[in-house]
């Protein structure tokens, strides 16, 4: 609530990391942010307790404590069908997308692909790679969908290299040739993605490479800051 201009967008970021990593969902700022989405749930067009000042914060919350006595998840998710604004429909995928439910990812991406999807078929299947636990999901239904998203998406630039960056994240010789052969492949539908592909593949390589230069000492120097 005070400081410089510089300061203040850190704030939302490092709330949210918070919320995050805390793991009790009894902390009080986790409790704050949970009791912030019932009430918008109930009264989205209310806008209420201030809660556009950390509305990403909350909506990723939610998620993150989603359990069987909230169903957030479903709540969020007629939010989403019900909302107008892109800026908001982007937040709400965002949030959707940190499930760590796999059947409801894979029911999300299956409804991405209906006409009346808000915000783009693609961002919901790029949202669900951002997070690491996701990584093998997003890489399987990338590939699974793939025929589908080129027919979308083939002939536009930004969105398919989007999609095709998704497995970049890899750090394994087997997971290289796994991606380079899979897009070695798509030659025929691959369209304007075929330059995102090399881009990708180069930081495949170069994970493999960091990996095999620092993972012992960054796991050393882990393992000596948790024994302190």
């Amino acid at each position: 609530s005070s400081g410089i201009n510089a300061e203040w967008p850190l704030r939302p970021g490092a709330l949210r990391n918070y919320c995050r990593a805390v793991k009790d969902k009894s902390d009080a700022y986790v409790v704050e942010a949970l009791n912030k989405f019932t009430e918008f749930a109930k009264d989205p067009a209310g806008k209420k307790s201030g809660i556009k000042d950390v509305f990403t914060t909350v909506m990723r919350t939610a998620i993150i404590y989603d359990d069987t006595e909230n169903t957030n998840w479903h709540k969020m998710w007629k939010l989403l069908q019900d909302s107008d604004w892109e800026a908001d429909q982007r937040i709400y995928i965002a949030a959707l997308a940190r499930s760590s439910n796999t059947t409801v990812l894979r029911q999300m991406i299956e409804d991405s692909f209906s006409e009346d999807a808000k915000a783009g078929t693609w961002r919901y299947l790029y949202y669900v790679s951002y997070h690491g636990d996701n990584y093998d999901l997003a890489w399987e239904l990338l590939q699974s969908r793939w025929d589908e998203y080129a027919v979308q998406y083939n002939t536009t630039s930004f969105t398919m290299g989007y999609l095709v960056q998704i497995p970049e994240v890899f750090d394994t010789q087997e997971m290289y040739d796994e991606v380079k052969k899979f897009f070695d492949g798509k030659e025929s539908n691959i369209g304007t993605g075929k330059k995102t592909v090399e881009e990708t593949l180069a930081k495949i390589k170069s994970n493999i490479k960091w990996k095999k230069e620092h993972f012992e000492s960054v796991k050393t120097w882990f393992t000596d800051l948790g024994s302190k």
